[in-house]
């Protein structure tokens, strides 16, 4: 079995949330975009993490980062979330993004559900940036081979 394969069979340990976590989360989406970004400019220094003249690129990305996620929360494919990851490392990777702005990008995620939703939803979601942190290396290997 290769990588990518091995990637979807563990993703299978993930799954759709609630009716109710998808509901939270989908009405949050702005709030958690602008707390995600004002907590990123405040600890890290988003130009040398993305490149230079990729921050509004970057905003971006969050912004479909947070719908992307939704779609997975309510109907989840492993296959899906696993190519897509693939797909935003190597894009993102070819403007100019960092391997470090992966792990800080995710470690905010999981900090700004915890500050900003209820802490049942964020325990339903919180998994997935959990999963992506334990892999976030083999992602990296597989879009520089």
């Amino acid at each position: 079995m290769d990588k990518i394969q091995l990637l979807i069979q563990d993703s299978k340990s993930l799954s759709s949330t609630s009716a109710k976590t998808f509901e939270e989360f989908t009405e949050s989406k702005e709030l958690l975009a602008h707390s995600l970004n004002k907590k990123f400019f405040e600890k890290y220094n988003a130009e040398k993490l993305v490149g230079k003249g990729n921050v509004g690129m970057m905003k971006n990305n969050h912004h479909n980062h947070l719908d992307f996620m939704g779609s997975l929360f309510f109907r989840y494919s492993p296959e899906t979330f696993v190519k897509t990851v693939i797909w935003v490392y190597k894009t993102y990777k070819a403007h100019g993004f960092s391997e470090k702005y992966w792990p800080a990008l995710l470690s905010l995620f999981i900090e700004v559900y915890q500050q900003e939703l209820s802490p049942e939803t964020a325990k339903e979601i919180i998994p997935f940036y959990e999963w992506l942190q334990k892999h976030h290396k083999t992602f990296h290997n597989l879009t520089t081979e």
